[in-house]
């Protein structure tokens, strides 16, 4: 039944006294990004992005933060490319070429551009957690637990393992251990095969997507 006005304020205004604290901590923990807005015209949308990571990280929505800030530094990427000419066709000509690409190559052009040469490596890195774990994920088959054939659960704990692996290579090496440790404890893997994936793997990743975006952006446009 749709809710009236009055009745989504009062949602609303429950759900912030709840929750308040906890975004708080959220949001303390990303640290703020500092840009030159003096010297160099910064694309509209890398703003937007930023924005938006920051707004979904603390509304605990993870793998949209992580969405975002790839694309942030997308966009910066692009502009880089675009502005590597100063003829405005070049410019207009680069960036036709440019919209017709993924991430992937827009970066495998970057490397051409020499103080973007720099940024390779967390770009890759950024691609590749977008598009493994906030683009996309793994399949999982939904199966009534306790119900379920035999065959129907042991494909949908294979599925469920698969995405765990899928997040070793973005951690870091004790994340990765801690990870690991729980794919070796019957138990631990057991309670993922009931409950999912812990929330707080999906956080972390989240905010190291955020430290690299803010790393790569602030040495764009402000050290460089």
């Amino acid at each position: 039944m749709k809710k009236s006005l009055s009745e989504a304020e009062k949602l609303i205004r429950d759900l912030d006294e709840k929750t308040i604290d906890n975004r708080a901590k959220r949001l303390a923990e990303l640290e703020p990004i500092t840009l030159s807005a003096i010297e160099f015209e910064l694309p509209i949308r890398m703003h937007n992005y930023i924005d938006e990571a920051i707004k979904t990280y603390m509304e605990k929505c993870y793998r949209s933060c992580i969405f975002c800030c790839s694309n942030a530094v997308e966009q910066a990427f692009k502009k880089e490319l675009i502005f590597s000419e100063n003829n405005i066709n070049k410019r207009k000509s680069v960036q036709k070429e440019i919209e017709k690409m993924a991430f992937g190559g827009i970066i495998n052009e970057g490397k051409k551009i020499g103080f973007l040469s720099d940024f390779i490596n967390d770009a890759e890195w950024l691609k590749n957690l977008r598009n493994k774990v906030a683009v996309h994920p793994i399949y999982i088959p939904h199966g009534n637990i306790g119900t379920e054939t035999p065959e129907i659960a042991e494909w949908r704990k294979q599925s469920i393992k698969k995405d765990v692996e899928t997040l070793l290579p973005f951690l870091d090496k004790e994340n990765q251990k801690q990870m690991r440790d729980v794919l070796e404890n019957q138990k631990a893997i057991e309670d993922i095969f009931e409950w999912g994936l812990s929330e707080d793997i999906i956080q972390i990743l989240a905010l190291k997507a955020y430290k690299k975006m803010k790393k790569v952006l602030e040495c764009i446009y402000y050290l460089h």
